[in-house]
């Protein structure tokens, strides 16, 4: 009995570990993708939701998706998702942001990403 109750803990702590560590990757990774894609990098970040999977876009409402966050003024145009076959479930988190224009002025953002399930790329965003 012992022995079951400790292996469900050690399970328990080992899932909460990875989920942690899977969250932080794909927090990381939102971060670069936007250092890389704003076109001013003025940004500081307000908070993220929890990475959560979905089946539900398809890769034709992602195309649609993203020529609509390339008329934003704010972030570069054409840009580099590193496209590879579309995967049939994707993880997504919300990013509220804060960007700072050159006149100093602040815009609160938030936005969905879409990633892969290797949190490698992201396939894509959308304006919330």
């Amino acid at each position: 009995m012992i022995k079951k109750m400790m292996f469900v803990m050690v399970s328990g702590l080992v899932l909460m570990f990875t989920s942690c560590g899977d969250q932080h990757k794909a927090q990381s990774l939102v971060k670069d993708f936007l250092d890389e894609n704003l076109v001013d990098q003025d940004c500081s970040y307000e908070r993220f939701s929890r990475l959560t999977p979905t089946a539900m876009i398809s890769f034709g409402q992602m195309k649609v998706m993203r020529q609509n966050v390339s008329k934003l003024p704010y972030v570069k145009k054409n840009i580099d998702y590193k496209d590879a076959a579309y995967p049939d479930t994707l993880l997504y988190l919300r990013a509220t942001y804060k960007l700072t224009n050159h006149q100093g002025e602040k815009q609160e953002v938030t936005q969905t990403f879409y990633l892969d399930k290797g949190l490698t790329r992201v396939i894509g965003f959308k304006e919330n």
